[in-house]
């Protein structure tokens, strides 16, 4: 009864803030409580551990909430979508889809389904206000005021929230009462009556393709059911799935359009199998399969001797070369599609032998694999043996798409993990013997073009957080007002391509410093200057000048999603010089990575200009500290083993005494404070 007070205070709270009227407003933010916010959090994680019909967590879980509880949040909750949604998912998975049913509590379930049937169709006489006030039929609306809900995370306005409550948890949970084919009286059925006829009209109020979709999957499973579909017979449901254009004139997406254009029931399975394809839980399953795939792939001898009682025993040998002829590009010109699997394959054999991790290998630190390093060094030198780097050197030379080359860095990563002199020597050899240079030229054309993109998407972001940090999001605010699911979209799109850059430009730079690891002085030197034979390849590229050059740049575009990519630079740059390489440490020195160091030491202070750069903690978060410590340590490399004068004159010259003095005496303030 307690918490169901402090609901109550809350909504009312946020009521006041919504019902707030301030005429020169252009925003006006409804937030969502701290404790309201965990309570949604809460709900969610224990909804992700019931998914996949679980009995005992289920079980579990029913005991912490129970559905009544859950019934009497859902009349409270009002207009907060998100508390809302979270509860709806909550029983999605815990009573409705689920292994043993819900038989003992009936009568509350039939009240929940009212409850959000009413949510729904508040919903839709909202949409028609909303269309009544674009012709001047509701005076009294002002339609230039955005409501947002606003989280410690995230903000949105009312209407997405509202919008994904309905669409992406209330439309799948009604399909999937339907699915429990419950026997119905009459109260009841008038009930059921009213959830049909919100889902005709929620189908018929929307032109955005994967909402229509939602919604005629729900209306889908209701016509196999005999009571259900007698109910559905008046309303003229949608037989099938059509997509209409949007208001723009365009289609709503690409795969809408063929569905609309092709009206067959191959076209609604396949829209069917394409939104099974992105559930976690199904990509999870995807995962697990591919990886046993793997294990019986290297296991192939005990279990082919066992299958064939001996009369036909695989080697794994056998199995690898096979996969190199498959891959090989100047035998067999795969798809793209099956070459990623096959490179996957490979990628697997040796990052299985970390029973730790379940992750890239890119993604792993020394101390996620080192327990197992015997056992991936010994799968490194058998893949190597079997010529997996020449492999991995031919297809990034001659390949055209890119995401195979990506994954050919994923695969070298992995093979070169820990430092590997054998596979490092190997490269050199291919390297030194490419009379083309092919390698290192498409290599320097993946740099080029993932650097490019990561400029782009980093500083369309770092505006965005600067205005975020001054209160300065009326740009985007207008997006959300004027079409809320296409922007939804949007943003989520450039929050994956973002991320992807980052991902890909991490991914090149940790290559190149593991082929440098433990200072192997051939390839450090090679990175800087392509030989053949002893002479300078004509198409040589310095990879050490180019670094030291995007340093400047990616200095400036440094952020709290982006700071990765500038640690993983310094680790690159900290690896071709250490040993030390005499020639990277001058030509390292002619750049300006001393003044980007100087610069580094500098930034990063003071709540807003860390606000700025989307930092949520102080100057001492983990992220920032570490890659200060890096400038510290690339300037300690550039000195190590005597240098040349002009080194230390250069540091000398360009360093600021008191910054260095004042960068200590703050390093060492927090190791006495924490430690």
């Amino acid at each position: 009864e307690e918490g169901l007070r402090q609901l109550e205070q809350s909504i009312k709270n946020m009521h006041i803030q919504h019902d707030s009227m301030d005429s020169g407003r252009r925003f006006i933010d409804v937030k969502i409580s701290p404790e309201m916010y965990y309570c949604i959090n809460l709900l969610n994680l224990l909804t992700v551990t019931a998914e996949g019909k679980n009995g005992f967590t289920e079980s579990r879980c029913q005991i912490l909430l129970t559905l009544k509880q859950c019934d009497e949040m859902l009349k409270r909750g009002d207009f907060c979508w998100p508390l809302k949604q979270a509860l709806v998912s909550f029983l999605l998975h815990v009573y409705i889809d689920t292994e043993f049913g819900f038989e003992d509590d009936i009568a509350t379930i039939w009240s929940i389904l009212e409850t959000i049937i009413n949510d729904v169709e508040y919903f839709l006489g909202s949409i028609t206000n909303r269309e009544k006030t674009a012709t001047g039929n509701i005076a009294t609306h002002n339609s230039k005021v955005i409501h947002r809900i606003v989280t410690p995370s995230w903000i949105k306005s009312l209407k997405l929230a509202a919008t994904q409550y309905i669409f992406d948890t209330i439309v799948p949970t009604i399909g999937a009462m339907f699915q429990r084919n419950m026997n119905i009286n009459d109260s009841q059925r008038a009930i059921m009556q009213r959830a049909c006829k919100v889902l005709v009209d929620l189908y018929n109020s929307t032109d955005n393709g994967l909402h229509r979709t939602a919604v005629f999957d729900a209306i889908d499973i209701g016509t196999t059911i005999p009571d259900i579909n007698e109910i559905l017979q008046p309303l003229n449901y949608p037989k099938e799935l059509a997509v209409l254009p949007s208001k723009s004139g365009e289609v709503s997406s690409s795969f809408a359009l063929a569905v609309s254009q092709s009206k067959t029931h191959a076209a609604v399975l396949l829209s069917k199998l394409t939104s099974l394809s992105k559930k976690e839980s199904f990509i999870d399953d995807v995962e697990h399969e591919f990886e046993e795939m793997v294990v019986t792939m290297v296991n192939i001898k005990r279990k082919s001797h066992h299958a064939f009682k001996g009369s036909c025993t695989i080697e794994f040998p056998e199995i690898v070369r096979s996969l190199i002829t498959l891959l090989d590009i100047n035998e067999i010109n795969l798809s793209d599609d099956l070459a990623l699997m096959a490179l996957k394959s490979i990628r697997k054999m040796v990052e299985m032998e970390n029973k730790s991790k379940t992750t890239p290998a890119v993604d792993w630190d020394t101390e996620d694999w080192i327990a197992y390093e015997k056992e991936i060094v010994n799968k490194q030198n058998t893949l190597t043996d079997l010529g997996a780097v020449d492999l991995m050197v031919t297809l990034v030379a001659q390949s055209e798409g890119e995401n195979v080359k990506m994954e050919c860095i994923r695969v070298s990563v992995a093979l070169l993990l820990g430092g590997n002199e054998k596979v490092q020597g190997r490269f050199l050899e291919i390297f030194e013997a490419d009379l083309d240079n092919g390698f290192m030229g498409a290599l320097k054309a993946l740099c080029f073009t993932v650097f490019d993109r990561l400029k782009k998407t980093e500083s369309e972001r770092m505006e965005e957080m600067r205005k975020e940090a001054n209160g300065d999001m009326e740009s985007l605010a207008d997006q959300v007002g004027m079409m809320d699911e296409v922007v939804h979209s949007v943003e989520v799109d450039a929050d994956h391509q973002r991320k992807k850059n980052i991902e890909d430009m991490r991914l090149l730079l940790r290559f190149m410093q593991l082929l440098c690891e433990g200072h192997h002085s051939g390839l450090q030197n090679f990175l800087r200057e392509q030989t053949h034979g002893g002479i300078i390849h004509g198409k040589t590229f310095d990879f050490v000048t180019y670094f030291c050059s995007t340093m400047s740049t990616n200095e400036k575009l440094i952020n709290a999603e982006s700071i990765g990519v500038a640690n993983q630079l310094f680790d690159t740059l900290i690896e071709v010089v250490q040993g030390p390489c005499v020639a990277n440490q001058r030509a390292i020195t002619g750049t300006k990575v001393v003044d980007s160091c100087k610069a580094i030491f500098q930034s990063f202070v003071g709540k807003h200009e860390l606000a700025e750069k989307g930092f949520e903690g102080d100057e001492n978060d983990p992220d920032i500290m570490a890659l200060k410590q890096k400038c510290a340590t690339i300037l300690l490399s550039l000195l190590e083993g005597n240098p040349d004068e002009e080194i230390y004159l250069k540091i000398g010259e360009t360093l600021d005494v008191g910054v260095i003095r004042e960068r200590i005496a703050k390093v060492y303030s927090h190791y006495v404070t924490t430690e």
